[in-house]
């Protein structure tokens, strides 16, 4: 470490959590970051180590199977999925499950942030309406509820939890299941998959929406909504060089994706990093991680 300067970094994997807080505790590495809140609240005691909360381009959502790829049928109906969506109270995910310092990041609005270059948006997800969820449920013939698995991985495993019950408050017999990323990925792969909750964080910050585009709506193994009129306007989004045109096309797309209830985004995913206190985060970044090494200096 050396006043000023960026010093010698050393990446050290350490994949247990746990492990990673008690090396901090003991001044063993000097930052961490994907912390958990709790764990955050714990490391905020020692008094050399700091927090730091920031938003990134981070987000997690919920897709129901529109495909009908796992054969459960219920989410063909427009009604179905907008009564799901309608189920859920994403201002008290919010305050769930992100840290009380970006309690004031609004809810994201759309499958991409208007800043990335290319993206645009005007429809609006469902606002949280049990009441109007139980109606639409009624309205398509399932008024007794039905059965389905939320599959979820990762960072959004607690959430996953926390939408099962909500869920379940309307009558949709919800059950979480949490899994390892490569059991998840090959569900999903084969069609196995119902719902998922999962994130998604523009393929690492990048700035043009046209990764996110493709993610969502191009053919494949990650694709739960089969709408041909989607993929095309990424392949359309993808070849034009006009900027406003390029923009009208990303706007259809991700204006049909939350009118059509193929997806809800739920709720911001900020960075949480812990640090020691002598070493300074400089921000002006989107990072899920929550630092670049290059913005990074020492105090001392």
């Amino acid at each position: 470490r050396r006043a000023g300067g960026v010093g010698r970094i050393h990446f050290i994997p350490i994949p247990d959590k746990q492990t990673q807080v008690a090396r901090m505790l003991v001044d063993d590495i000097d930052i961490m970051y994907e912390v958990q809140t709790d764990q955050a609240e714990d490391l905020k005691k020692n008094p050399n180590l700091r927090i730091l909360v920031y938003p990134t381009v981070q987000f997690s959502y919920i897709a129901p199977d529109v495909a009908n790829r796992s054969g459960i049928g219920v989410f063909k109906d427009e009604r179905v999925r907008r009564a799901m969506f309608h189920a859920i109270d994403r201002e008290a995910l919010k305050k769930a499950f992100v840290p009380k310092e970006a309690w004031n990041e609004p809810l994201p609005t759309g499958m991409c942030h208007k800043w990335h270059v290319g993206c645009d948006h005007t429809a609006q997800p469902v606002s949280y309406d049990p009441a109007k969820a139980k109606a639409l449920l009624k309205e398509a013939g399932l008024e007794n509820g039905f059965d389905v698995d939320l599959a979820s991985w990762g960072a959004t495993t607690g959430q996953n939890q926390a939408i099962a019950g909500y869920l379940r408050a309307v009558g949709i017999r919800a059950n979480s299941k949490a899994m390892p990323f490569s059991v998840y990925n090959k569900a999903r792969d084969e069609g196995q998959i119902q719902t998922f909750v999962s994130f998604w964080d523009n393929g690492g910050a990048q700035p043009d929406v046209d990764g996110t585009a493709r993610f969502y709506f191009d053919p494949g193994a990650r694709n739960y909504n089969h709408d041909q009129r989607l993929t095309d306007l990424a392949e359309l989004g993808s070849k034009e060089l006009d900027s406003e045109k390029r923009k009208a096309i990303y706007r259809e797309a991700f204006n049909r994706a939350t009118e059509q209830q193929y997806f809800l985004p739920l709720i911001p995913m900020p960075a949480l990093v812990v640090h020691h206190k002598d070493l300074v985060l400089h921000g002006e970044h989107m990072s899920p991680k929550g630092f670049l090494p290059n913005y990074l200096s020492w105090t001392k």
